[in-house]
């Protein structure tokens, strides 16, 4: 199952967040700030949001709000997701996150999608328990299996109860950078399309979890591209399988992971789906979040 339709979040406010930053190694300084960052935000949005119409993706656009300001608005995957007719609402870790969950969007989300039953987890930051949407869960929707790897971002216990209201077979286990921190988000190092798995498996440590993660992957019909920490780094696991309107399998990718993947990984790519790359380097390099990051996927459900 996989989307024809996606969000889009026009930031206002697009900045660097120190405060997610602390456990965020994407993020990079000194790429200034203020109205150049924030046109070079809005022109990296466009490129993204034309390229996916391009390829017979719908992309519904919402807006970002200039007060309170929200560097990550641009990020809207992590904090709700359609789910087996309901929209979910998440914890986010970050107190400056958390004004980007937003009762006007919730309400344009449920016009757009015909999803009534709204799931709001939001609460759940008062005993400090985070899950960050399709940021901390990477769904196999087709087979019913959920990948998560744990950081403080991904809390067990609510990991566990979205797969158990949601019927997935639960996949939980431990990634880390080359530095040796957890890896903040699992959509950072692992995509799942139709018929490939991307991912940074040697993140993994534990040789059981990920025997485990690959076997999974593979039993279940997935080709296993392997990208190098290197290519994590430079978001070649942060990418999203979409349906353009002919139900024909799209690959969405920055132009940065595009121009890291090798000759091999290309053809193989381009074999068994169309890829679409935008060039969004600023908001790769400030805000630390990639391509997969900026969308949200849309599941249509009827009145």
């Amino acid at each position: 199952m996989f989307a024809s339709h996606v969000a889009m979040m026009r930031p206002a406010a697009f900045g660097y967040n120190k405060e997610t930053a602390e456990n965020n190694e994407f993020q990079q300084t000194g790429f200034g700030t203020g109205r150049h960052l924030q046109q070079q935000a809005i022109e990296a949005f466009n490129r993204l949001k034309f390229s996916l119409e391009r390829a017979g993706v719908t992309v519904h656009e919402m807006a970002d709000t200039l007060l309170p300001p929200k560097p990550d608005a641009v990020f809207l995957n992590n904090w709700f997701a359609c789910e087996s007719g309901a929209i979910v609402l998440f914890p986010m870790e970050a107190e400056s996150r958390r004004t980007e969950s937003r009762e006007d969007i919730v309400f344009l989300l449920k016009e757009i999608t015909g999803i009534q039953n709204v799931i709001d987890w939001r609460h759940y930051t008062n005993e400090s328990k985070f899950l960050e949407g399709t940021g901390s869960i990477v769904p196999d929707r087709v087979n019913r299996i959920a990948y998560a790897c744990y950081s403080s971002r991904t809390n067990k216990d609510l990991f566990l109860s979205y797969c158990s209201q949601f019927h997935y077979k639960p996949l939980l286990f431990s990634a880390t950078s080359k530095s040796g921190q957890n890896i903040y988000h699992t959509n950072v190092m692992l995509c799942i399309g139709q018929t490939f798995a991307i991912i940074c498996s040697e993140a993994i440590q534990d040789k059981s979890e990920r025997e485990n993660v690959l076997s999974n992957l593979q039993n279940t019909g997935h080709t296993l591209l392997e990208i190098s920490y290197n290519q994590m780094h430079k978001f070649c696991g942060n990418m999203l399988a979409l349906e353009n309107r002919q139900g024909c399998p799209v690959l969405v990718m920055s132009t940065k992971a595009y121009n890291s993947l090798t000759p091999d990984q290309l053809v193989y790519l381009n074999t068994h789906t169309t890829i679409i790359s935008a060039d969004i380097d600023i908001i790769e390099q400030v805000g630390g979040g990639g391509v997969r990051c900026m969308l949200a996927e849309l599941f249509m459900h009827p009145l």
